[in-house]
């Protein structure tokens, strides 16, 4: 006859074996990058010389489960702007045949100031958005922009632009984010801070290839230039009527000035030509008597310009 002792010995022996091999298994599936979601461990990299790591994270680019590691460095070497953060970036893939992290994209940043991750192609895999400064005080020629993506399984730089000071915004057209390009006009007797600012190009990484939408998007710089027309009306009911030429002279780079060449260049970019030349043909002689001779020549260039596209 079998004690209690010996009837309960065999359940507790099954138990500790479907514990152990619980264990085993989960070590397993730990140690394959293979298998599920688990991946071994990645190290971090080890520089030389002046080059010190910047930041360390996980992306699934392509969407299949597995983890790359993107690293960002910079050579703390030379000149770097109070704002730049690293000006190399490297993704890592593990290798199961080698059983090895290893590199599949190397890109030189000049400097990188931001990151983020946008789904920016329509695929559910984020791509990531790194914002770039080449240095000075005019960001819009010197802020950019870089998007790496593994749409269609394959890890590579989907967009590069240096300038433009690129933008990510989801407007009312657009199904998935699209980018905001940016453009500057700027005379050179207008002081800096008084240049035109205004979205030039709005671009589409939807499918993983750049387009431009703008042509699809009209309404939204149809909005931009009613926006420019209410600021032009208001700046045009503030403006004093200058007594003599000196008076006009001191008036160069007036916030009368910049509102007319914000008005002109808006509706050149909404495509509406019919508009312009009314608003032209109506302001220009309050504009000669407003502004400086050298402000009117200007605005009167750009508009021929614009006009003759």
């Amino acid at each position: 006859m079998m004690t209690r002792e010996n009837r309960i010995f065999p359940f507790f022996a099954l138990f500790l074996l479907l514990i152990i091999g619980c264990q085993e298994e989960e070590a397993d599936l730990r140690e394959d990058p293979t298998a599920g979601t688990l991946e071994v461990s990645f190290p971090e990299p080890v520089f030389s010389g002046n080059r010190t790591l910047d930041t360390l994270f996980a992306v699934d680019f392509d969407d299949d489960g597995q983890r790359e590691y993107v690293v960002t460095s910079i050579d703390r070497k030379g000149t770097i702007p109070t704002n730049g953060r690293a000006d190399r970036l490297e993704i890592y893939r593990f290798d199961t045949a080698s059983r090895a992290w290893k590199v599949v994209l190397t890109d030189t940043l000049l400097w990188s100031t931001i990151y983020d991750l946008e789904e920016l192609t329509g695929d559910r895999a984020s791509e990531l958005v790194v914002e770039t400064f080449g240095g000075g005080n005019d960001l819009t020629s010197s802020q950019g922009l870089r998007v790496y993506t593994g749409h269609g399984k394959n890890i590579r730089v989907l967009f590069e632009r240096p300038d433009g000071s690129p933008v990510i915004k989801r407007i009312d057209e657009s199904t998935t984010p699209v980018i905001l390009i940016y453009s500057e006009y700027w005379p050179e007797f207008v002081p800096h801070v008084q240049s035109t600012i205004y979205v030039s190009d709005l671009l589409s990484l939807a499918n993983g290839t750049v387009e431009s939408v703008r042509g699809k998007n009209l309404p939204f710089f149809r909005r931009e230039a009613e926006e420019r027309m209410a600021n032009y009306q208001q700046m045009l009911a503030e403006a004093a009527i200058p007594d003599t030429a000196s008076d006009r002279l001191d008036m160069e780079g007036t916030p009368l000035y910049v509102a007319s060449a914000e008005t002109i260049i808006a509706l050149n970019e909404a495509q509406n030509r019919e508009e312009l030349r009314f608003f032209w043909n109506q302001q220009q002689d309050t504009l000669r008597r407003l502004l400086s001779e050298e402000e009117f020549d200007v605005l009167s260039q750009l508009y021929a310009d614009k006009i003759m596209k």
